[in-house]
């Protein structure tokens, strides 16, 4: 009887006891769900970032890659233009000695006549 009685009291003690570390754990359990979420939440942010900045490099990468472009097509236009210069110089300045040769050949007429 006693005996009986000291057992099932001292089971019910642990029972109480079981039941308020379960609720412990259950509690602890809900509160990991939670952070669970909130990497998760957290990761997807960062992932969306990721992704946003990979397709900003890649835009900045094509509009280098057209002034790169842009550069080279000014670059051989001014080529091109230096050269045409270059021979325009050339011509003027063959064209300076035909008229040096021609006022030359011109005082020689006009002595000619005056003589």
């Amino acid at each position: 009887g006693e005996a009986a009685e000291a057992a099932r009291a001292s089971l019910e003690a642990q029972v109480q006891e079981l039941q308020c570390e379960a609720e412990m754990l259950l509690a602890d359990a809900e509160k990991c769900r939670a952070e669970a979420s909130e990497v998760r939440k957290l990761r997807d942010a960062h992932d969306e970032e990721q992704s946003h900045l990979r397709a900003k490099m890649v835009q900045l990468q094509e509009n280098n890659n057209i002034k790169s472009d842009s550069l080279r097509e000014a670059n051989a236009e001014a080529t091109a233009l230096q050269g045409r210069l270059h021979s325009t110089c050339r011509d003027l300045d063959e064209c300076r000695r035909e008229n040096k040769k021609l006022v030359s050949l011109s005082q020689e007429k006009d002595k000619k006549i005056e003589a």
